[in-house]
Formats: structure tokens, C-alpha cells, sequence
């Protein structure tokens, strides 16, 4: 699955730590779809991690296309103080998602 990071006012001592938990966890969920990912082309993984000083928070969203066979989107975005926990938050909501699209 391809992945495509976008960062907005992250410190680039945070860039590497979020991207290797971003991409550690968009490989775990490519195991739920490894029906769906026929090659490295047919999956599209889009992140992007925002950070707001004013509140000290981190906005993580990630959006993935399914390309092969029936076209398949999942999507989910969380905001919290700590990038770690935005980050499992929003693995968790899309693997609940695609579970219940196997169903």
C-alpha cells in the first residue's frame, strides 16, 4: 500500500517518531486487507498530523482507498494532546471499520 504523509506546525524532531508509528500502523491494518491489495498500486493510504499550539493539540487523519476489485474508502480523524494517541485512536476506529465491511 502506497502512504502519502502530510505534516502542518509539526517540529521536525516529531516528523520521524509519527511517521514510523503512522506508517507501523497502516501496515498492521494492510493485513485486514490483503484480499483487497493485490499489489502495492491497488491501496492508498493518505495521512496527514496538524498540530494547533493554542491548544496543544494533534489532529490525525487518514484516509485509505481500496482501488481493486470493488473500490472500497475508509476514513477516520481523531484530535488529542498526545500524536500516540491520536494516531492508535484512529487505527482503532478504521480497523473497526473495515472488520465490519469483511462482515
Amino acid at each position: 500500500m502506497n502512504i502519502q504523509l502530510t505534516f502542518k506546525n509539526i517540529d521536525d524532531s516529531e516528523k520521524g517518531p509519527i511517521e514510523h508509528l503512522l506508517r507501523a500502523q497502516i501496515e498492521d491494518l494492510s493485513e485486514y486487507l490483503q484480499k483487497d491489495l493485490t499489489d502495492e498500486d491497488s491501496g492508498f493510504a493518505k495521512c496527514t498530523v496538524e498540530s494547533f499550539d493554542k491548544h496543544t493539540v494533534y489532529h490525525v487523519s487518514v484516509h485509505i482507498t481500496i482501488k481493486a476489485g470493488h473500490a472500497k474508502s475508509y476514513h477516520a480523524e481523531e484530535k488529542k494532546h498526545k500524536y500516540d494517541e491520536a494516531i492508535n485512536l484512529v487505527r482503532g476506529k478504521l480497523q473497526q471499520q473495515i472488520l465490519s465491511d469483511k462482515k
